[in-house]
């Protein structure tokens, strides 16, 4: 499209994939008033629009008529940013959290929407919440000893592998959580020469093939 197109996720019922759709600037024919959340058939042909709610950087869902949305704040109003629940039919938004992190996941239960909490600076933990939970479960403590002063060099990139397992960015290294209570992260692997840091991740459905984004030092 003219428009630009982040964070595509799969729907809840297989039927195609959402994204957040942003007008670009100069785009003929872009609209900046476009809802942001779209749904997209599987062959990529464009379906509806699904919310109408501002700001709104990463999404996950719950099932059919709810998500989980990122929605980003403003520094210079001091506003932070949020994690809400939505519902489709309303366009009304619940709030969840107000200090998560970027990367949002459907636990492997597909019960509960995943999530880090940053509501201690200084102990980020895995969390996952229910659309009906009035407070988020903690899961894991992000990676321990690979934290440092700079908040941009956490870890909070991960993605769940078909086995339950959960795996988790710090630098080039992956790490990955069992998803066993108690348990914490273990080193898995390094993939060298990326001349950068890992900060997104996703895997195959089959969990045979991982793909990351490189932010270049």
């Amino acid at each position: 499209t003219v428009e630009g197109e982040f964070s595509p996720t799969p729907l809840a019922n297989g039927n195609g994939f959402s994204v957040i759709r942003v007008a670009t600037p100069n785009a003929q024919g872009a609209d900046s008033t476009n809802p942001p959340v779209w749904r997209y058939n599987n062959d990529g042909t464009p379906g509806e629009a699904l919310l109408d709610i501002v700001g709104v950087g990463y999404h996950a869902w719950f099932d059919d008529n709810h998500l989980a949305l990122f929605v980003v704040g403003d520094e210079e109003k001091h506003t932070p940013h949020t994690l809400v629940l939505a519902d489709r039919s309303s366009n009304e938004t619940v709030l969840l959290s107000e200090a998560p992190g970027r990367q949002l996941g459907r636990t492997p239960d597909a019960m509960r929407v995943s999530f880090v909490d940053k509501s201690d600076p200084k102990h980020w933990v895995v969390a996952a919440i229910a659309p009906d939970e009035a407070q988020a479960t903690v899961l894991v403590d992000t990676p321990q000893g690979m934290v440092d002063e700079k908040e941009q060099d956490r870890s909070e990139d991960y993605c769940w592998l078909p086995d339950g397992s959960l795996m988790m960015a710090k630098g080039s290294y992956l790490l990955r959580w069992s998803g066993k209570q108690g348990e914490g992260f273990q080193n898995f692997t390094e993939i060298a020469g990326l001349n950068g840091d890992i900060k997104r991740l996703a895997v195959s459905p089959d969990g045979k093939y991982i793909a990351v984004v490189v932010q270049s030092k």
